[in-house]
This record gives structure tokens, C-alpha cells and sequence, in this order.
């Protein structure tokens, strides 16, 4: 879906007597696209009532899926027909009773529908080049895209999405994207090909995956399953496929024993969801995550791969052989060559995923009171080569000892099934994380382990809650969320695991929204487990003040964070020589505290009879470490660190049409790069911009700039580039982009010049 987001600065329209504030789309404008983003703020209304207001699109009343709260109204309108339309937005009375709305048209463009048929279609074609020259090397990289979507009757709609690029490689993971969606009514939305689903925080949450994905509704209950591959197979380089493994000589036969490595096994993935609920009001559902490795997807047999020998053995001449030549070596000249058992490769292992959860979201007064909360829970295999326990095989899981028991505090007769009979949804073995998924002390006659405790501390659960209350122009959220140490979802795998964190965040709207005051604290550790002995702290305190005062007068923004860090050690470690008796000390105590202010003001008045936007920015940062008596340890080093940025920015619009961009920054730093050693780095840069739209009647743009960089200190060196380029409307619809740059660098060492190139052409149809 393309979406317009129109910068404020240049694009916020208000119309005439009214508060409501129109962002997108703009009155009376003409759109490509069919799927329109209806957006508006309500940053000049005073009093304003989010459950009041009604949003009407061609006399339809849709506020029911458009998000609104006291800052503004969203809504996406799909798949709207070619032609005039109309929005109003109707948000209370005025002090005479007379009603408070808004209204404005704008027109939508695209393909026509045929006499007699019910088909449209519109699409966007784009191709571009890259090239970027560092001295001697040079990367170039081309990429071609191609988006369509329509509708082939009133209640089918489509839209497909293909994006080539040469840096597809066969030895990385993909990067050309094909996608084809289906929408059936309300009902049923299909994707075929590359898809990115959400289901939820700790599942599935925008990772690429290739294959299919489906969503059912029908009514309040909804069904949602994705299936297909998160990593394809890769087989390796040719040259680093297979690795020497072992060279022997038994009764007159040269032995030798080759492992496989450097391949990528394909990740097949399973995800299922049920939802009861639109969202309106709340929604609840369950999800399981299904990810396994697919073993036979790695070849153990690559004939054209290649093995370099450094010297000679076993009668072998040094040099290359292709794993062919050296299999052609059995029977002949007294070689074995075997290849080693794929439970013995030391590339990577194969691994097994299963996440099961729950989220639950209630939503109160028009969202106006948000409850939510997610739970998810996770098995990780990380070698299933060897495949699935039997139920016997458990007994000496955790010790040595046959006593039907797992550990001695689970009894395996209680166990109704066999684990091999779950192999299919998930591998058991000795390589699960974890490999206790709860404390077994609570199956003790004797423990003192609580269930909640229990439960609470498993290092492979994910918890999350969240309030938020949006009342009086005060938005209050409350979060809490834990992540365990071996919470794993390969389907997910940026979360940040063995963090427990808590947060409280207050937004204040003062003075008809023109003041916003923000303040948050923020607390993260790693002490999920009870055995953590020395937990590591972080806690961070933010203040942000915006002031808008009005028009003709500066903005305002002041940020404050204060970020505390703490790993709970309070003694030193101390070190004695067993030759010398020398004693020394290691300190691995954290405590420090970063501050961090950043000033923004902007302005934007006229001058000369010229329009200018003046950006300035001030930046200051110091961190410090807290703790005294670090002389002790000769090698430890300071982490304090103080920086402090200034930054101008300037933009001007001429009588003719002509704009320019002068920015100027100064950076001043002061950093340990070893114990006791204090460096400095100053860094300044200008740079001057222009764009000329005033040829070909306005088709053409002409752009043209500058810069110059200077550091001091710690690394010495200068550069100078120079850049230019056009934007051009060839015709209507079709537009070509050029940029180019060249910029020298001049160091103590020498010089290096850098080339960077960019072109892009694009069709709107």
C-alpha cells in the first residue's frame, strides 16, 4: 500500500475558521493510489472529546476503523474507486450549539472500469543503479521493482509486489521479493510468495517469510496460519565447503577423513493463530510457533567443491583437488577417503522451535482505556541430529543414575507418553534449552519453592502487560515485560532475551495542546533467574518538554535522559602471583551514569521578502563512572565519556524558483582509550545545497551542494566533496532521478578519494 506522509513543515493546510488541522490527503488534490491515508490533528481544538467524533467518508459513517484519540485522526480508506470523494469529520458543538465539523474532497485516478466489467488496476514500476567507489574498490548493485494491485470484482481485490536486485546471491539469504495477495470480501485474505505476518510480540512479528499465509474471518472468530521457509538452504562456497578433518595410516592404507561446513540449512516454520474479536473492542488469541531444520536440505555430496592442501601428506602433492578427485581415490594407489558422519560436521547443527502463548487486549471508552497482555513460552532443540529420547532415555538425563526419575524429583511413571511420540511437533533430547523447563524442586516433598515462583522464574517463559489511560489531556501508560534467558522464537530473533524490564510513561497536553510535557522511568535487569547472584541494572529517567507557541514564534523542545548502570559487584578481585606472590586487583564493578540534553529550536519566518526554516540543535552528553579506588587495577579503563554537538540548519525559499540548505555542526569529544589515557576528537562540517525547479516548466530540478569536514585530535583528517544531480518528469507519471558525488579525504597517511552514484526511474500507472 503506498502511503503519502506529507512533511508538516512544508505540507500542514488549515482550513479558514476551522481547528481541525488536515494532513493527508490535501483539499481538492488528485491521488494515484487507491488505498488513502485520512489523517488529521487536532492540535488547535480546545476541549476536544475523542468519543464525539464521528469521521464520514462519501456519506458513509467509517469511524468505527479509524484510530482517534485528542492528538489526531487516522484512517485508511482501501480500495477506493477512481473519482471525487469526500471526507467530514464532525467533533462536537460549538458554545451556540451549533455543530463542529470539517469537510473537504479530493479525486482518485486509475484505471477506469471496462463497459460491462468489474476490473481495475493501477501499479508502480521503479528501477534504479547504486554505485559506490571507496579508492580501488567499487561496489555496483541494481534493483528493479514492480507493485500492482486492483480488483477483479467488487469483492476480490489484489496486489502483487516483485522486487529484483543483483545482489541475490546463492550463498546468502534471499533478497529478491515476490509477493501475490488475494482479499476475498471480509473474509479471507491469502499471500502467496514472500510475506511478513505479525501475530504477536514474542511470536511472529514482521520476520520475511517464504511460502504462503492465510486469514479467515468470519464474524468475531478469526483464523490465521503461515506456513513456508525463514532461511532457505545454502549449500557454501566452493571453497570452504569441506575441511580436513583426518589423515591417518593404518596397515598400509592413507586414510583420509573429510567434514562437511559452511552450509545453511533450510528453516521451515509453521505458525498458527485463533482470535476471537475485530479489535474494536478487544481481542484474544492463541498462537503456536512450529520451526524446525530441515536436515536433508544440506547436500553431504558437492563434487565441485574444493579442498586446498598446504603440504604434502600421505603421499598427496600439495595444491587444490575437487572433492571428485578426491573420491576417485578409493580403490586406488591404497586411499580411503570417506566423509565424515553429519553428526560429526562442525558447521552449524540442526535445530527444532516450539512457541506456544496467548495474548489478550481489552479496549474501554473508544480505546480510550487500554488493558493488555501476552504470555508465550518456548522449547529450543539445538542438535537434533540423533533425534527424539526414548521415555527410558530420560532416566539419565540428569544424572547417572536408573531410578525411573528425572533428576530424582520427577517420576517417570507418571509420564503418560513417550517423548518419541511427540518428535513430530517437537525433538526431545539432551541438547533442549532448556533442558528442565521448571524448577524440578517444586516436585519435591520438601520444597520451598512456591508454584508462583516457580513459574515466574522459568527461563524460557516471555511475559508482557500493558494499561494505557487516555483521559483530560493525560495519556498514562504502566508496561511490564520479562523475557527469560532461554526464551528463543527463531522466528523473532532480535528480541532482547534475559531482560526483565518495567516502565511508566505520563504525556501531559497543556495550554490547547501547545505545551506537552512527557516525563517516563524506565528499569531493565537480568535477575529472572534466582540463581543470579550479581544482577545487572539499567534504569533510565526521561523528561521531554515541547512548546508551540503559536505562529510566528519558535518552536521549542527540550529532552533530558538520565540513564544509571549497575552490575551489583561491590569488591575487587584480588590476584596472587604462584611464582612471584605479586598481588594484583581486577575490578569488574559497573556503576556509572550517563546524562544526555538536547536542545531543539525551530523557526520559520520571512526575510528579504525570502521564506526561511532555521533549525539549531544542542547536544550534550556525559557519562562518569561513580565508583572510587579504580587505581587499584592497573588495567582498567575510565568509561566516561563527554560529547557535546552543536548544529545549524538553514533553509531558504527564493522569489524564484530556487531553495537552498546551509548546515554547519561542531562536535567536541573527550574518551579513554586506555588506562589513564584522555583523548580528544573535534570534528566540524559545512555543507551548502541548492535546487533549481525552474526548467522545462518545472519538469526539471536541478540539484547541486557541497561539503567540507575537518577533524582534530585523535584522528586528523579533512575532506571535501562536491555532489550534483536532477529530478525529472519526463512525462506525466513517469519521473527519472540522478545524484551523483565525489569527495576526497586527506589523513596523515595519505589521501583516498570516494565515488557514489545513484539513479532511479519510475512509472506510475
Amino acid at each position: 500500500m503506498r502511503r503519502r506522509f506529507i512533511p508538516l513543515i512544508f505540507s500542514l493546510v488549515s482550513l479558514w475558521g476551522q481547528d481541525v488541522t488536515i494532513l493527508n490527503p490535501l483539499p481538492n488534490s488528485v491521488l494515484q493510489e487507491t488505498d488513502v491515508l485520512i489523517a488529521t490533528s487536532f492540535y488547535g481544538v480546545e476541549n476536544l472529546d475523542p468519543a464525539r467524533v464521528r469521521l464520514v467518508l462519501d456519506g458513509f459513517d467509517v469511524t468505527g476503523g479509524a484510530t482517534i484519540d485528542a492528538d489526531m485522526l487516522s484512517f485508511v480508506a482501501q480500495s477506493l474507486a477512481p473519482g471525487a470523494h469526500t471526507v467530514e469529520i464532525h467533533y462536537g458543538n460549538a458554545p451556540d450549539g451549533s455543530p463542529l465539523q470539517t469537510s473537504w474532497g479530493f479525486t482518485v485516478t486509475g484505471a477506469e472500469a471496462s463497459a460491462g466489467t468489474a476490473f481495475g488496476v493501477e501499479g508502480k514500476f521503479t528501477s534504479g543503479l547504486q554505485y559506490d567507489q571507496i579508492d580501488e574498490q567499487s561496489l555496483g548493485v541494481s534493483r528493479a521493482g514492480l507493485s500492482l494491485k486492483g480488483y477483479a470484482t467488487d469483492w476480490i481485490k489484489f496486489r502483487t509486489d516483485v522486487k529484483l536486485t543483483s545482489e541475490e546471491d546463492p550463498l546468502l539469504q534471499p533478497r529478491n521479493k515476490y509477493t501475490l495477495g488475494l482479499e476475498f470480501g471480509p473474509w479471507l485474505k491469502v499471500t502467496l510468495g514472500d510475506a511478513n505476518p505479525r501475530y504477536s510480540t514474542f511470536t511472529v512479528n514482521g520476520k520475511r517469510v517464504r511460502g504462503w499465509e492465510a486469514d479467515l474471518a468470519l464474524g468475531p472468530l478469526g483464523f490465521q496460519l503461515t506456513k513456508g521457509e525463514i532461511n532457505r538452504a545454502v549449500q557454501g562456497a566452493n571453497h570452504a565447503s569441506y575441511t580436513w578433518s583426518d589423515f591417518s595410516l593404518e596397515e598400509g592404507i592413507n586414510k583420509i577423513e573429510l567434514g562437511r561446513q559452511g552450509y545453511t540449512f533450510r528453516q521451515q516454520m509453521e505458525a498458527y493463530r485463533l482470535y476471537l474479536g475485530k479489535g474494536k473492542y478487544g481481542r484474544w488469541g492463541f498462537n503456536l510457533l512450529k520451526i524446525r531444520d530441515d536436515i536433508a536440505s544440506v547436500d553431504q555430496v558437492i563434487n565441485s567443491a574444493v579442498l586446498d592442501l598446504e603440504q604434502d601428506t600421505l603421499g598427496l602433492d600439495a595444491g587444490s583437488y575437487t572433492l571428485s578427485e578426491l573420491l576417485a581415490l578409493n580403490g586406488h594407489s591404497n586411499y580411503e577417503v570417506v566423509l565424515r558422519d553429519p553428526v560429526k560436521w562442525t558447521g552449524a547443527t540442526p535445530q527444532d522451535n516450539l512457541v506456544v502463548g496467548s495474548d489478550l487486549g481489552i479496549y474501554i471508552d473508544h480505546k480510550r482505556i487500554l488493558l493488555e497482555g501476552e504470555f508465550a513460552f518456548s522449547l529450543l532443540n539445538r542438535n537434533i541430529w540423533d533425534g527424539a529420547f526414548s521415555k527410558a532415555q530420560l532416566d539419565t538425563l540428569m544424572d547417572d543414575t536408573t531410578d525411573n526419575s528425572v533428576g530424582g524429583f520427577f517420576d517417570l511413571g507418571t509420564l503418560p507418553i513417550n517423548p518419541q511420540d511427540l518428535s513430530d511437533w517437537f525433538i526431545i533430547n539432551q541438547y533442549m534449552s532448556p533442558l528442565i523447563p521448571i524448577d524440578l524442586a517444586l516436585f519435591s516433598d520438601s520444597s520451598s519453592v512456591t508454584p508462583t515462583e516457580a513459574i515466574f522464574s522459568m527461563p524460557s517463559l516471555a511475559l508482557r502487560g500493558r494499561m494505557a489511560i487516555n483521559y483530560f489531556g493525560n495519556f498514562f501508560s504502566l508496561e511490564y515485560s520479562q523475557v527469560g534467558p532461554e526464551y528463543t522464537s527463531l522466528a523473532n530473533p532480535y528480541l532482547l532475551k534475559d531482560n526483565r524490564e518495567i516502565s511508566v510513561n505520563d504525556k501531559i497536553r497543556l495550554l490547547r495542546n501547545r505545551l506537552m510535557l512527557t516525563v517516563g522511568y524506565k528499569r531493565q535487569s537480568n535477575d529472572i533467574l534466582p540463581t543470579v547472584t550479581h544482577p545487572k541494572v539499567q534504569t533510565t529517567l526521561n523528561t521531554n518538554v515541547n512548546f508551540l507557541p503559536g505562529p510566528n514564534l519558535p518552536n521549542i523542545n527540550l529532552s533530558v535522559r538520565q540513564i544509571d548502570r549497575t552490575n551489583g559487584i561491590t569488591t575487587l578481585d584480588t590476584l596472587i602471583s604462584e611464582t612471584t606472590g605479586e598481588v594484583s586487583y581486577s575490578d569488574d564493578r559497573e556503576k556509572n551514569r550517563t546524562l544526555n540534553i538536547v536542545t531543539t529550536v525551530n523557526h520559520r519566518f520571512d526575510l528579504l521578502g525570502f521564506s526561511h526554516n532555521i533549525t539549531a540543535n544542542v547536544v550534550q552528553m556525559k557519562k562518569e563512572d561513580q565508583l572510587s579506588n579504580r587505581n587499584l587495577d592497573t588495567t582498567f579503563i575510565d568509561p566516561g565519556v563527554i560529547a557535546n554537538v552543536y548544529s545549524l540548519n538553514l533553509v531558504t525559499r527564493y522569489r524564484i524558483p530556487l531553495k537552498t540548505v546551509l548546515a554547519f555542526s561542531t562536535t567536541h569529544s573527550e574518551f579513554y582509550t586506555g588506562p589513564g589515557l584522555l583523548a580528544r576528537q573535534d570534528l566540524s562540517k559545512f555543507s551548502l545545497d541548492g535546487e533549481y525547479s525552474g526548467l522545462m516548466q518545472e519538469s526539471l530540478t536541478l540539484l547541486a551542494g557541497a561539503n567540507l569536514a575537518n577533524g582534530q585530535g585523535n584522528t586528523e583528517f579533512t575532506w571535501i566533496g562536491f555532489k550534483g544531480g536532477l529530478r525529472w518528469k519526463v512525462i506525466e507519471n513517469l519521473s527519472f532521478n540522478a545524484l551523483g558525488e565525489y569527495r576526497v579525504k586527506n589523513t596523515p597517511g595519505g589521501s583516498s578519494s570516494t565515488v557514489i552514484g545513484r539513479a532511479n526511474l519510475t512509472y506510475l500507472f
